[in-house]
């Protein structure tokens, strides 16, 4: 788990990072293991899609203003199916 957003400590497991740029995301995403990761859209062109699987599911604080008229297809069962459908397509 990576976040740019406060994380409580008690929360934390092991190897969860907070990031302070998308020069951490980009390295992290660069040097891990990760074989999916799910985040904003616009974050998606720091992660190689060679390496990894991207799901791009909006967050409020990063892109809100993009895909405000269409968030409620990222929640309940229709994010959901959107989350399972990437990862059947890996």
């Amino acid at each position: 788990m990576a976040s740019y957003f406060n994380m409580d400590a008690a929360l934390l497991a092991a190897g969860d990072r907070h990031l302070q740029s998308e020069d951490d995301l980009a390295e992290l995403a660069m040097n891990g293991e990760y074989k999916v990761v799910i985040g904003d859209p616009l974050y998606q062109p720091l992660v190689q899609p060679a390496r990894t699987k991207y799901i791009g599911i909006p967050h409020y604080a990063v892109s809100s203003k993009i895909y405000h008229t269409d968030r409620r297809r990222y929640l309940r069962e229709e994010g959901n199916a959107m989350i399972a459908e990437g990862l059947e397509a890996m």
